[in-house]
């Protein structure tokens, strides 16, 4: 399909942290348009939990990833070297 897979983590990512707070601002004024009495609890805790659930394994995919490209260098150079 010719998508861009580094783009999509990177938007997803963003997606979820800028979740973070804008769903409590969000929260807070739609009772306000809809002239609501009820109170809104925010749901931080699931939130975060959703926030970690992305970054966390994009942020390890992105360790492997260097740590790959290091060690490939570390080859490269040494063949160089030593022929």
């Amino acid at each position: 399909m010719g998508g861009d897979l580094d783009l999509s983590i990177a938007m997803t990512m963003l997606s979820c942290v800028l979740a973070l707070g804008l769903t409590p601002a969000w929260l807070q004024v739609v009772p306000l348009m809809v002239d609501s009495k009820e109170e809104i609890t925010i749901p931080f805790e699931e939130i975060g939990t959703t926030l970690a659930a992305v970054i966390v394994p994009a942020l390890i995919g992105s360790f492997i990833n260097w740590l790959g490209q290091v060690r490939s260098h570390k080859a490269f150079f040494n063949r160089i070297i030593n022929n």
